[in-house]
C-alpha cells in the first residue's frame, strides 16, 4: 500500500481528522492533505512516527484470540437477550446487526455519528 493510503488508512482506523493527525505528528494540516494526495512525502522521522501509529493502531483494532472468543460469547448473549426482548429470532437479529455495522463502515461513520439517530 502506498504511502498515501497508508496515512489515509490510519486516519479512518482512528476516526481522525486530518486536522487531527496534523496535531499528532507536529506538522500542518496542509503537509497531511498533501501526504494522502502523494504529493508530498514525509520525512525519515515522521515516517517511522506514522508507522508507530499505525503499530499501535493496529495492536488496539486486533484482539488477542482469547479477547476474540470472549467478546463472541458476549455478543451472543447480548444478541440472544435482545433477540428475546423484541420477539425476533437471534438469526434475524445477527442479520439486521450486521447489516448495520457494514452501513457504518461503508460510510465511515463514528458511533458520535450514530447516536444521533437512535
Amino acid at each position: 500500500m502506498s504511502l498515501s493510503k497508508r496515512v489515509k488508512s490510519l486516519r479512518d482506523a482512528r476516526g481522525w481528522t486530518q486536522e487531527d493527525l496534523a496535531k499528532e505528528l507536529s506538522v500542518s494540516v496542509r503537509t497531511v492533505a498533501r501526504w494522502e494526495d502523494a504529493n508530498f512525502v514525509p520525512r525519515k522521522s515522521v515516517v517511522t512516527r506514522i508507522e508507530n501509529l499505525e503499530r499501535a493502531t493496529q495492536t488496539a483494532v486486533e484482539p488477542s484470540p482469547l479477547r476474540h472468543t470472549m467478546m463472541r460469547g458476549v455478543l451472543r448473549g447480548a444478541v440472544e437477550a435482545l433477540a428475546t426482548e423484541v420477539r425476533v429470532s437471534p438469526e434475524a437479529l445477527a442479520q439486521s446487526l450486521k447489516q448495520l455495522i457494514k452501513l457504518i463502515e461503508t460510510n465511515n461513520l463514528q458511533m458520535s455519528d450514530v447516536e444521533k439517530y437512535l
